[in-house]
């Protein structure tokens, strides 16, 4: 049985109007484009008596000149490659995108993003070799009605590692010919962006792995801030901190309500935990009344200062904030044992 989908007329008029005009008319000037019906220069007759004068700053170049005009300039603005690899070397010339690294381990983990692009469909494959990738046809949210098909090679010479990309044909373009430079570098940049982006995302992935990894234990003392004042110190970086800090908080009898990380404000209400959890966490000596606090988190590079202030904005004791340090650090052990 053929199963369809129908949408309500209303929905559909509203969808056609929505697009109306189409993707390519984005890539258009919106006024007229009157000027094209200009007619041409004529040459002025001076009087008999007039000497003809023409100074050169107001001549107008005579020739042709290759490039489009009316509506088949594209106003956009160009569409550069973006360095997030770090140490690499980008040319894009119009012919394709070369992009080299400074290391072979970052070539294979380039070329590693590049085969797993391909893995998720990412984009269509025709051909997949040890170095080569051969793209089906790729249509991008802006093209409008043009298609690409690209080449992608892993590079490898004289101790040099990277990769290229070119367009190896093109359907759709006005009067089947090949765009102009300008477009051709347009699209050579938002293969070579989808590759670099996604590279960069990796990296940041596993960064953060490996940090979640290296702070799994979060030492825990109270100490003074620059102004003297009782803070407690968490021996981790502010964005390990901020993670990981509201669950450890629901563990130790708080609920989280709201969090502003420009600001630093963890906002939580304190709920006498269950006898069992109280147990397990160790510590009888929490000295918080069921009552809404906010927690001040402040970055100190390779550390974290939290304080805590109740529901009026004043600071808790010194005798509060030392009682809740072990306790964190209870609850740090509990949630870095999955517990």
């Amino acid at each position: 049985m053929k199963s369809m989908f129908k949408l309500p007329a209303s929905a559909l008029i509203i969808s056609l109007a929505g697009c109306a005009g189409g993707v390519d008319t984005k890539h258009q000037a919106k006024d007229d484009f009157s000027y094209l019906k200009t007619p041409p220069l004529i040459e002025l007759t001076p009087l008999p008596d007039q000497k003809p004068s023409q100074p050169s700053i107001f001549s107008v170049p005579q020739g042709n000149f290759p490039g489009d005009f009316g509506s088949r300039v594209d106003i956009r603005p160009p569409l550069q490659v973006l360095g997030t690899i770090p140490g690499s070397r980008i040319k894009n010339d119009g012919r394709g995108v070369t992009v080299w690294v400074d290391t072979e381990k970052k070539s294979d983990r380039l070329w590693d993003t590049v085969t797993s692009l391909a893995t998720d469909k990412a984009f269509p494959v025709v051909s997949q070799q040890s170095e080569t990738i051969k793209t089906d046809w790729i249509s991008w949210p802006d093209s409008g009605s043009l298609k690409v098909k690209y080449e992608v090679d892993r590079l490898s010479a004289n101790k040099r590692y990277g990769l290229s990309l070119t367009v190896t044909d093109w359907q759709g373009t006005p009067d089947g010919k090949v765009p102009d430079k300008n477009v051709r570098q347009r699209y050579n940049a938002t293969m070579a962006n989808l590759i670099t982006e996604a590279y960069d995302k990796n990296v940041r992935i596993e960064a953060r792995q490996r940090a979640v990894a290296m702070n799994k234990n979060i030492p825990m003392t109270l100490g003074k801030d620059r102004g003297g004042l009782p803070v407690i110190i968490a021996r981790a970086p502010y964005d390990i901190v901020w993670e990981r800090l509201p669950g450890i908080l629901e563990l130790i009898g708080f609920s989280v309500e709201y969090r502003n990380r420009s600001q630093g404000t963890i906002n939580a209400e304190f709920e006498a935990p269950n006898e069992q959890l109280w147990q397990n966490i160790g510590d009888s000596e929490l000295e918080f009344k069921r009552s809404k606090y906010v927690l001040l988190l402040g970055d100190l590079g390779n550390r974290t200062s939290i304080n805590v202030t109740d529901a009026k904005g004043k600071p808790i004791s010194e005798q509060a904030l030392s009682n809740l340090v072990p306790v964190l650090s209870a609850g740090v052990s509990r949630q870095s044992d999955g517990k």
